[in-house]
């Protein structure tokens, strides 16, 4: 996969408005989260995104969004690391990689 490809998954699930806070199936917990973050950041069309969220954490819980970055990138490592294993039992996979790569 390209980088701008990654880049766009990326910016749309960053860009996603979170619902359902105020209604019966919603978590006290998210209801929370979403409101402190509107207080906080008072967005003018009042919705807020998943990157307003992380924005909001990042500030106020620094630790927490810290421990799931570390927990992506580990998890990350080990993919690559399993994929690498994967590869030298089968190279077709690497050759799909590069092949995207030169397009």
């Amino acid at each position: 996969m390209n980088q701008e490809i990654l880049d766009n998954l990326q910016k749309e699930n960053l860009d996603r408005v979170i619902t359902g806070a105020h209604d019966e199936t919603s978590s006290d917990l998210k209801t929370m989260i979403v409101d402190y973050t509107g207080y906080k950041l008072k967005p003018e069309n009042h919705e807020i995104t998943v990157d307003m969220v992380v924005q909001v954490l990042a500030e106020d819980f620094p630790e927490i969004v810290f421990a799931i970055a570390e927990e992506n990138y580990l998890k990350g490592f080990e993919e690559g690391l399993n994929a690498d294993e994967l590869y030298k039992e089968d190279p077709r996979p690497q050759q799909v990689l590069n092949d995207l790569k030169d397009e």
